[in-house]
């Protein structure tokens, strides 16, 4: 392959991440303005002081020995623990 077929290669492959990327903002763009749902983020999220109080150590140890609304999901919680650490209780 020479050095124009590298770097036209190189270039398409830009062009298509960069218009996925565009294409990943334009469809989920509207999400920034929803609220919770009602269905169980008042168990997972709001009403839920572990995963309001933010990622910490204890938090860490509950997600992985304590059920949450009859679910084993540590990883879930851990996510939910970061994003309250981030970006508060608001969705």
């Amino acid at each position: 392959m020479t050095k124009a077929e590298v770097s036209s290669d190189r270039r398409r492959t830009a062009i298509i991440c960069a218009g996925l990327a565009l294409a990943t903002l334009l469809v989920f763009w509207e999400v920034q303005h929803y609220d919770f749902v009602g269905t169980d983020d008042h168990e997972y999220v709001y009403d839920n002081p572990m995963v309001l109080a933010g990622l910490s150590a204890e938090g860490l140890i509950k997600a992985f020995f304590h059920f949450n609304n009859a679910n084993w999901s540590p990883l879930t919680l851990e996510s939910l623990m970061l994003d309250s650490s981030f970006f508060g209780s608001e969705p």
